[in-house]
């Protein structure tokens, strides 16, 4: 019986604190609707867009080069969706593409579901 008070505290505790780890939608935030990602300088944002930039040049073999992030959606679903407007140099050209990448970072996945100039 001790065991099992202990455990069920254990649980009542961890479950709360691991959610947390997790990004979930703000309260504001309507799951599944688009909404303008406000800080376009989080690391997170930032992180999305260059791995998305490579991950095009891995599966194309470019070799474009990841600028900046100049605005972005994110969309709650089953993970996200971020639709990240970049600029990007090719060759000796800045271009801009959005960057379409789909994200479960409980799972630790990632998949690039588009990549289209602007």
């Amino acid at each position: 019986m001790r065991t099992q008070c202990f455990l069920l505290a254990l649980f009542a505790f961890l479950v709360p604190l691991v959610a947390s780890a997790f990004r979930g939608p703000s309260e504001d935030q309507i799951v599944g609707a688009w909404e303008i990602i406000k800080d376009i300088g989080d690391p997170h944002v930032q992180e999305i867009a260059k791995w998305g930039v490579s991950e095009y040049n891995r599966q194309s073999h470019k070799g474009l080069v990841f600028q900046r992030v100049i605005s972005g959606q994110e969309q709650s679903v089953a993970g996200w969706n971020y639709k990240l407007i970049t600029s990007i140099k090719d060759g000796s050209s800045i271009v801009n593409y959005e960057v379409y990448v789909y994200e479960r970072v409980w799972e630790n996945f990632r998949q690039l579901i588009s990549f289209t100039r602007k």
